[in-house]
């Protein structure tokens, strides 16, 4: 059967770097926030930088979709004609009705409470206080935690400056096959539909700028901005966030709950690391 790799978090937690890579993967299809597809007429990011109509979000589809929403992954697996389809929607409310005659996993992922908060005060509109954004955060992360049962937890922190490695361990324990390559996400071409298409194009527009240069330390400069989009753990909370943010985060019960998903993570990933050291 088909499978549904469905990525819960939060809003900004890094979730579509991630998607982009795991949807490099043999055996993947990327859809980026599928409920995109039906509740705005948006192109898929690969085939806009092409100027050219997508061959997998039509019309059609969107009409399949919207009269058959249970089986809403399904229709999008078959569509793809993919083993696993991955969608970063997030929110439980996104994911659970749309869930039939499709087998589903589960990926929790989060960052630490300090960047997670600068990325709320930097990107979005509702502007609530440290307080209140924290709260929404310990509920939202409850949620996915009761609903998702037996959840693999990841840590974006990690995954950004480690990749190839955590990438290994996901694939070893959703019985992915791995490849290097998928690092290189925008060398792949992917039907996602996204809020966020700066994670792709704008490191395509990197890429081709380096490749159109002679000069090698321009060249050098270019794939360093490359490095910084997609490959350096965001620490613009230590120059951001005043230090009563820091320590109103550091005694919220929300961090207690992003300590607990540090642990799983953590305790699973340097026992698969163990067991793998040759």
């Amino acid at each position: 059967m088909k499978r549904l790799i469905g990525i819960l978090g939060a809003s900004y937690c890094g979730s579509t770097v991630f998607g982009y890579t795991l949807g490099a993967l043999p055996e993947c299809t990327f859809m980026g926030e599928t409920y995109w597809i039906t509740q705005t007429d948006l192109n898929c990011t690969s085939c806009t930088i092409k100027k050219q109509p997508c061959s997998i979000i039509t019309e059609d589809l969107r009409t399949q979709l919207k009269n058959n929403e249970g089986n809403y992954f399904k229709i999008l697996a078959d569509k793809c004609e993919t083993d696993n389809i991955i969608s970063t929607d997030k929110s439980v409310a996104l994911y659970k009705d749309k869930i039939k005659n499709i087998d589903t996993v589960w990926i929790i992922l989060f960052k630490s409470p300090w960047a997670q908060v600068t990325s709320h005060i930097n990107h979005t509109s509702t502007k609530y206080s440290t307080e209140q954004y924290l709260n929404v955060l310990n509920n939202h992360y409850t949620n996915c935690v009761s609903f998702a049962g037996n959840a693999l937890f990841i840590d974006f922190d990690f995954f950004s400056t480690n990749r190839e490695q955590c990438l290994e361990y996901i694939c070893n324990r959703l019985n992915l096959k791995y490849t290097a390559d998928a690092i290189r996400y925008w060398n792949f071409t992917h039907h996602s539909v996204s809020g966020n298409t700066g994670a792709y194009t704008n490191v395509k527009d990197k890429i081709n700028a380096a490749n159109n240069v002679q000069d090698i330390n321009e060249k050098i400069d270019w794939y360093k901005a490359v490095y910084r989009k997609t490959s350096v753990n965001d620490s613009r909370w230590k120059f951001q966030l005043s230090s009563e943010d820091w320590i109103k985060i550091g005694k919220h019960q929300y961090f207690a709950m992003y300590h607990d998903m540090l642990s799983k993570f953590s305790n699973n990933f340097m026992e698969w690391a163990g067991n793998n050291a040759t």
